[in-house]
């Protein structure tokens, strides 16, 4: 616990941070060329950590998936590099409620994070955004799916938008292969949990810089 503090304090706020107003520009033309999506910055989903039964509020932890977790949110770039995340939030949780009280959330609502540029497309002028599935609130700054009764061309959006989205659910995959310690169960209280999944988190960045 030592390391995992040490790595949390010196390390993570230098590896894992959101693009300044100034850098996103750069991201989000990465992100379009690499997924087709003009203007996005990242893709955002939550991803279920196991862990014993707290003692205390444990049934707080008990997911729709059937087992105790924490859940993580975390938004990532066109690389799956984690730009943000928000680690402890009990697996109950909804992810739009996890969201919605994140510090994420709460500055780019007030216009914090994203430039106030756009760029036009046909008649649209489109601002920067994220991707988030249909758990997501619809923002200005967040782009998701079109429901179940959408037309074709708005099913087409929506393909693009899956393909787009993957990134993220690949980058919790290879984060659990990385470290075995979450890729079944983390045996460790609540507390612990989150300083070891901090603590994964940012060395997957380092790793992911390194091409290894």
């Amino acid at each position: 616990m030592e390391v995992c503090d040490a790595v949390i304090t010196e390390l993570m706020p230098k590896v894992i941070k959101f693009p300044s107003k100034n850098e996103i520009p750069e991201k989000a033309l990465s992100f379009s060329i690499d997924k087709g999506m003009p203007n996005c910055v990242g893709a955002i989903d939550g991803c279920h950590i196991a862990i014993p039964k707290p003692a205390i509020n444990g049934e707080d932890y008990w997911n729709r998936k059937s087992f105790y977790s924490i859940n993580m949110q975390a938004i990532v770039d066109h690389h799956g590099r984690f730009l943000d995340v928000n680690i402890g939030w009990p697996g109950k949780a909804h992810d739009a409620r996890v969201f919605m009280n994140s510090a994420i959330y709460k500055r780019a609502e007030l216009g914090l994070i994203f430039p106030q540029s756009s760029t036009q497309i046909g008649e649209v002028n489109l601002p920067y955004y994220i991707i988030g599935d249909s758990a997501y609130p619809l923002k200005k700054w967040v782009i998701k799916p079109y429901p179940d009764n959408a037309d074709a061309s708005e099913r087409n959006f929506n393909k693009k938008h899956s393909s787009a989205r993957r990134v993220v659910e690949q980058a919790f995959g290879r984060l659990k292969q990385r470290w075995r310690s979450i890729l079944k169960r983390c045996d460790a209280t609540e507390k612990n949990a989150v300083k070891i999944i901090s603590t994964c988190v940012t060395l997957h960045n380092i790793c992911e810089n390194l091409n290894d």
